[in-house]
């Protein structure tokens, strides 16, 4: 059983996902919540580092955009300091748990 922690406007929720599928965008958001609230660094400086807008940055991680560019989830990762392994190294990215279609 999965269970994830979700950082929303400073509040933590921890999710118990059981069966339940997420697109891997909505995975991806979590994620990138996840190492931001490790790493205590806010969506502005992300924002600010990568060079993506605002409105572009709350679209990936409010999960209102269909699919992300590789270019963007490359410099957010890169930014993140973390590899790429490690950034989808992570029980969120288990295919079991992921509506791929």
């Amino acid at each position: 059983m999965l269970h994830i922690m979700i950082c929303a406007y400073d509040k933590l929720y921890i999710v118990n996902l059981g069966d339940v599928f997420m697109t891997l965008n909505q995975a991806f958001a979590i994620r990138v919540r996840q190492i931001l609230k490790e790493k205590k660094m806010t969506q502005y400086r992300l924002e600010q580092n990568t060079g993506i807008y605002h409105s572009t940055m709350t679209s990936i991680l409010g999960n209102k955009t269909k699919a992300s560019n590789f270019k963007n989830i490359a410099l957010i990762i890169r930014e993140l300091g973390v590899s790429v392994q490690e950034f989808f190294n992570s029980d969120i990215f288990n295919f079991e748990n992921l509506d791929i279609d």
